[in-house]
C-alpha cells in the first residue's frame, strides 16, 4: 500500500480532499492487484468481497459519495469510503475497459499528473481528470460510470430471484433495484450451471430469460466478484 503511494499520491496527487480515492483508493486496489499477481485470481475475488462488506457496513450508517464534498473535518475522511469503495471503483473500471486500456490508462494519468521527466511535480489532479484519462486509453465515454459509482452517495441494493420454465427450457431471472435512489446501470455476470452470461441491468426490475436445455443445478449471481452491491434481505 505505502509503496504504490509512491506513484500515487506522492507523484500523482489528488487537487483537494474530496478527491482522497485518487490516492488511497489507487493504493488499496494496487495492493490487490499486486496479491493477484503473487497468489491468484481467487485471493483478490475473497479480498474485494471483504472490502465489500465494509463499504456496505459504512454506507449503511454513513451514505456519502465518493467524491466527498460534505465531510469538512479531514481526518473523518479516513473511512471505508475513498480506501475500499474507492478501490472497488477502480476494480469496476477495470472490468469494463479491460486490462490493457485499464493499465494504459493508470500509465496515462501518472504521465499527465505524476512527476516529471525533468523531476518536477505534474499538475494535481482530479477525479475527472482520471476519467479523461481512461476514456483516452479505452475510447469509451465513461462519464455515466463515473458519475454514478463517484457521485451517487449509495450503492444498488439487489434483490434477484431465479425459475426454471420447463416448457421454454428458460431460466427466468429477475433483479430487482431496492435502493431509494435512481436506478443504477451496470453489467451482472450469472453462472448457470457453469455457463456464464451477462445481464445488461438498467431498470428498477428487469426480467431475463436465459435458454438452457435442463433446468440448472446452481445459479450464482455475480460469480466473480466484479461489482458492488448490497444483497437486499
Amino acid at each position: 500500500h505505502e509503496i504504490a503511494h509512491q506513484w500515487f499520491g506522492d507523484g500523482a496527487t489528488e487537487a483537494d480532499w474530496p478527491h482522497l480515492w485518487l490516492s488511497e483508493g489507487f493504493a488499496t486496489y494496487l495492493t490487490e492487484v499486486y496479491l493477484e499477481r503473487r497468489y491468484g485470481t481467487p485471493r483478490l475475488r475473497e479480498n474485494m468481497a471483504q472490502a465489500r462488506e465494509q463499504v456496505v457496513g459504512f454506507l449503511r450508517q454513513t451514505p456519502l459519495p465518493l467524491v466527498d464534498t460534505v465531510t469538512a473535518n479531514v481526518s473523518e475522511m479516513l473511512t471505508a469510503n475513498p480506501y475500499q469503495r474507492g478501490a472497488w471503483v477502480l476494480h469496476m473500471l477495470r472490468q469494463r475497459v479491460g486490462d490493457g486500456a485499464f493499465f494504459d490508462g493508470l500509465r496515462r494519468y501518472y504521465a499527465a499528473h505524476g512527476y516529471q521527466p525533468d523531476g518536477t511535480a505534474g499538475p494535481n489532479a482530479t477525479t475527472d481528470d482520471f476519467r479523461r484519462a481512461m476514456e483516452a486509453s479505452s475510447g469509451q465515454n465513461l462519464r455515466t460510470f463515473f458519475d454514478q459509482w463517484t457521485r451517487r452517495s449509495d450503492v444498488p441494493r439487489l434483490a434477484t430471484t431465479h425459475r426454471y420454465d420447463a416448457r421454454r427450457r428458460q431460466l427466468v431471472v429477475t433483479v430487482h433495484q431496492t435502493q431509494p435512489g435512481a436506478p443504477f446501470a451496470f453489467p451482472l455476470a450469472v453462472d448457470v450451471g457453469g455457463s456464464r452470461r451477462t445481464l445488461d441491468v438498467r431498470q428498477r426490475r428487469q426480467t431475463f430469460r436465459i435458454p438452457t436445455r435442463t433446468r440448472p443445478a446452481t445459479v450464482v449471481f455475480d460469480p466473480d466478484t466484479a461489482l458492488l452491491f448490497e444483497a437486499a434481505p
